[in-house]
Formats: C-alpha cells, structure tokens, sequence
C-alpha cells in the first residue's frame, strides 16, 4: 500500500489528522468559496458533530484548526481511479448534510472522504485496527463489535504504546 504524505493540498486531496484513536479525515476544498452553501475560509468537506447538537454528526463544510498537523493521505490513487474536479464537486454537494447516521464500521469520515475522491467508500483503519478494538468484556455486540469496551480498550492500548 502506498500512502502519499505531503504539506500542500490541492482541491479533493484526502487530508487527515490525528485524534487520539485513529483519523480524523476530509476533503481539502480550499479556502475560496467555490459551493453556494460554504462560507468564506471554510477549506475542508468533512463528516463531523453538528456544533449545535454534539449528538449529531454531519457531512459540512469547516475549517482547518490552527496549530493542528494534517497530512495529505490519498492512499487510494494508486488503487481506484481519481474523479475529476467536476464528480468531486458533485459528489460534495450530493453528501452536503445528507450523510445518514454516523457508524464507526459502515458509515463514518473516511468513508466520505473515499466516496468523494474516487466515487466508492472505504475505511482501511477500522478494518486494520479491527484486531486491536475487541475487549473480553462480555458487552452486547452492536453491529458485531462489542461497542463500549472497545474505545477504552484502544485508549488504553494507545497511550501505552502497544
């Protein structure tokens, strides 16, 4: 797997940064308005928490956070095919607030930021960390992972370096 890490992004470029557990991904969009519904210095696409409503996530325009690193992360391009411009702007408008419920496995950042850049959904670090998010706690499995336990357990398991 090739992973391509650059300081310059470009529009449509995969970006990410580090959260303590994973990724957080988005689409660089950059800082000029270019979509009717993005507001001035918004330069990243990203599915997020509604400011409004924590509870709720949602795919929106936002910007950089200052001092925090990102890093160009298009993994892909040498294994799916890079949409144009025009099918990335498409893509961006079409998932604007309309990206169904957020789920770790099925439904969250990365696979917007897959979807966008090359037309199909894709999450890599859940499927590699997958080996590291089970607990031996005996917790109810939702969607056949045993939710609760598992963020303590990759906490634990990352600020301990294993």
């Amino acid at each position: 797997m090739s992973v391509f890490f650059h300081s310059q992004f470009e529009f449509g470029d995969m970006i990410t940064h580090n959260r303590i557990c994973y990724d957080h991904y988005a689409i660089y969009v950059g800082p000029e308005k270019i979509f009717e519904k993005q507001n001035a210095g918004e330069d990243i696409f990203h599915f997020t928490r509604d400011k409004k409503n924590q509870r709720l996530a949602q795919c929106v325009f936002g910007k950089r956070i200052p001092g925090r690193t990102y890093m160009k992360n298009n993994y892909l391009d040498d294994k799916l095919q890079v949409g144009t411009r025009e099918e990335m702007k498409t893509r961006i408008q079409e998932k604007h607030r309309n990206c169904s419920q957020y789920n770790l496995v099925s439904n969250n950042c990365e696979h917007l930021a897959t979807y966008v850049r090359y037309g199909r959904s894709r999450c890599n670090q859940v499927r590699c960390k997958r080996s590291h998010l089970f607990a031996t706690s005996k917790s109810r499995p939702i969607d056949g992972w045993r939710f609760v336990p598992t963020a303590i357990y990759v906490v634990k398991r990352s600020v301990e370096g294993i």
